[in-house]
């Protein structure tokens, strides 16, 4: 269900799904709760990793399973800020949700139900703070080389994005992250909720497939509130990392119903603009989700040409489509000239 939510990004589901099964072998509680489980004073953070994911075909292994410096990370958010009461993912993917739970048990505090975008996105700057006018600082960012930043204050958010990559660049995309430390009674008013809610639920429809796609499809479109807009096979992949984003486009070409139609994917780590026979068909910040031929969502990691796929169009999050979620989050932010049209319209003007 993370990954669905993903849209291509969101960090490796396969490693997600092993530290978790580990996690629970060694008798480590998962718990996931609400806000209304907690004191609105216990203090809760993103915990997440930043970084590209590996290019199709890439044979780049990281080294997340080892949990030295996530546990350096955690020592110091204790030392100079306090304990945590609970653990928010920054995003919703296959890893990144998977290893907030993971710190979560490390900590022995619950994960709660919400993240900061309600899908998975490319930058720091896409966090529900930032559209709040609220700094994600202080953070702390640890990486896998043993460099440990405790960062106070920025002059930017642009600066710490800088920041954070260049540190992921040098560390092969080993850096773990740990910012956007309030309180509990902060964080319910400016944090998308019941996130995890919604990814278990597409989660349990895939989990329960029985080899009617098309049922299945329907059925996550409903939770989604989205648009199957393509059904077709993967063609020509052009993604390679660029100053720390896995950045470009990969072709689809249509079969059945949308045979003779292609469709053009750009994708900065995530999914982000799609165009049909070179029309908008969805923009960001709306979510563009690939499945496999059993549902699945695909991460784009694992493109590889002649794979099959249905390609499904999504609302964001409202707080996505309020003005400063757009200065953020839609296609000008990116460089496409491109007045944001939701993808309900979209989809409308193509039937």
């Amino acid at each position: 269900g993370a990954t669905i939510l993903g849209c291509g990004g969101g960090g490796s589901p396969e490693w997600g799904r092993s530290i978790l099964l580990r996690d629970l072998e060694k008798g480590v509680e998962l718990k996931i709760v609400s806000y209304d489980e907690l004191p609105e004073d216990k203090l809760v953070a993103c915990a997440y990793f930043c970084g590209p994911i590996a290019p199709p075909n890439s044979r780049r292994r990281r080294s997340r399973g080892n949990p030295g410096y996530i546990e350096k990370a955690l020592e110091t958010v204790k030392e100079f800020i306090g304990e945590l009461g609970g653990v928010i993912p920054t995003e919703i993917g296959g890893g990144n949700t998977a290893t907030a739970l993971h710190v979560a048990g490390l900590l022995g505090v619950p994960l709660v139900d919400a993240d900061v975008v309600g899908r998975s996105v490319p930058e720091l700057i896409h966090n529900s703070f930032i559209v709040y006018g609220r700094k994600i600082v202080p953070a702390i960012l640890s990486s896998s080389k043993g460099d440990l930043l405790f960062i106070k204050d920025y002059s930017s958010v642009d600066t710490y994005e800088k920041l954070a990559r260049s540190l992921s660049v040098i560390s092969n995309g080993d850096v773990f992250v740990i910012d956007s430390i309030v309180p509990v009674k902060r964080a319910k008013e400016i944090t998308v909720k019941e996130s995890i809610s919604k990814a278990l639920k597409l989660g349990k429809i895939v989990y329960d497939y029985s080899g009617d796609i098309t049922y299945l499809i329907n059925k996550l479109l409903e939770v989604l509130e989205g648009f199957l807009i393509f059904k077709g096979e993967l063609t020509e992949i052009n993604l390679e990392v660029k100053e720390g984003f896995l950045e470009g486009f990969y072709m689809v070409k249509g079969v059945e119903e949308y045979h003779g139609s292609l469709l053009r994917i750009w994708v900065k780590n995530e999914n982000m603009m799609a165009w049909k026979d070179d029309k908008p068909v969805v923009m960001t910040p709306d979510l563009i989700i690939l499945l496999d031929e059993k549902g699945r969502g695909v991460v784009n990691s694992r493109l590889k040409p002649g794979m099959k796929v249905y390609v499904i169009g999504a609302k964001a999050p409202s707080i996505w489509r309020t003005e400063k979620g757009l200065e953020l989050l839609g296609p000008k932010h990116f460089g496409f000239n491109y007045d944001y049209i939701p993808v309900e319209d979209l989809v409308a003007l193509m039937r």
